[in-house]
Parts: C-alpha cells; structure tokens; sequence
C-alpha cells in the first residue's frame, strides 16, 4: 500500500515504504505488530513495496502515519491501493484522524471489503481535527 494526504493543492504525506521496516514516523497498533510486515510485492497494482497485513482476527488494527500539521486545513483527500485477500470474515478498512495523539480517534471513511480483489482508493474526508496544528 502506498499513502498519499493530499489536500487540494498541497501534498502533506507521500510514502513509498521502500524499505524492510516502517519509515520514521510510521507505526502499527493492535495486539501483534508482527501482522504486518513490508512486501517487496506489488499485488495491488501499483511498484513494489507494499505494506502487507496478514491476519483474520475481526479487531481494530491501525497502521499510523507521521503527525501532519492541518493548520488551515478544512479537508483532506487520500489515495492509495490495496489488494484485499478474504481469509475469513469479511473486514472494514478505513481511515481516521486522530488530533490528541492517538486518544481519541474520527473517522473520515470506512468500506467493507468481502471478496478477493484490487481496489483503488482515493476519497476526500473531512473530520473534527481538519484545522488543527500537530
């Protein structure tokens, strides 16, 4: 997976996980961070690395970004790929903000994926912590 912020004209986050870690800033949340790992795959279509989860275990699991400054901000739009395999039940995927370091998060989209395949995502959000500085 590759993730983009953008809002309208400015890019504020790009990230191509190029590495065989998680880039400075970059961290994971759930009960076994060993779940998700960097793949020098590209099954979600787009240029090899991804970031791969592996796990069927129906929990809230979070991949975290580095803080972004959204001072003057009113919204924000992302873009990403992602190649979903069904191991299990089905799973929702989504993005949220958080503006107190993770205390409290909002939720800016959310989808269920069911079924085995490619997707793209690009969607504008916008939150209670959009204006906000870090």
């Amino acid at each position: 997976m590759r993730c983009r912020y953008r809002p309208r004209s400015s890019i504020y986050l790009f990230e191509q996980f190029d590495d065989t870690f998680l880039p400075n800033g970059w961290s994971v949340v759930g009960t076994n961070i060993s779940f998700w790992s960097i793949s020098e795959t590209n099954k979600a279509g787009g240029t090899p690395n991804e970031i791969k989860f592996y796990c069927n275990t129906p929990q809230t699991w979070r991949l975290i970004s580095p803080s972004v400054d959204m001072t003057g901000v009113e919204s924000l739009t992302f873009s990403f790929k992602l190649r979903y395999e069904k191991w299990g039940t089905d799973m929702n995927i989504g993005i949220a903000t958080s503006s107190d370091n993770g205390s409290h998060w909002h939720e800016g989209w959310v989808q269920n994926f069911g079924a085995t395949g490619n997707h793209e995502i690009g969607q504008e959000i916008v939150t209670e912590d959009m204006g906000k500085s870090l």
